[in-house]
């Protein structure tokens, strides 16, 4: 309104994983930001994907990680981690959310821990379905 632009909101997941998971393999198109609440976790960087090489990084409870945009990554779980994450244009304000797989650290996510498994509330038994 009188041609003031308006920010959008900024919108944060929060995440728990239990240790020995790995999750991401991806890319996204803007800034990943993630906050360790608690647990320990192991960040794996590819910021050059053309040279390959890759940075690891610990992280506990209380640290942050600002992925780049269109850097491959992927988190394995030291311990259970309770953590947050969100995605930030280059002015700080909520970007859309995409992602890109990237196979070279996708692949090294066992298949079994793609699968979503929903409890069914009636105690009958579990669905599962397929995840990416």
């Amino acid at each position: 309104v009188g041609g003031r632009r308006r920010k959008r909101s900024l919108f944060v997941n929060l995440v728990f994983t239990r240790a020995g998971h790995l999750r991401s393999g991806d890319i996204h198109v803007c800034a990943q930001l993630n906050v360790v609440v608690a647990g320990r976790a192991r960040l794996t960087t590819i910021p050059d994907a053309r040279a390959g090489e890759e940075v690891v990084r610990e992280l506990a409870a209380g640290d942050r990680a600002v992925i780049p945009p269109h850097v491959p990554h992927l988190y394995e779980f030291v311990e259970d981690t309770l953590m947050t994450e969100a995605w930030l244009d280059d002015d700080k304000t909520q970007c859309e959310f995409k992602a890109w797989l990237y196979e070279p650290l996708r692949k090294r996510i066992p298949k079994k821990t793609l699968e979503r498994v929903v409890e069914d509330a009636g105690g009958g038994g579990r669905a599962r379905s397929g995840r990416g």
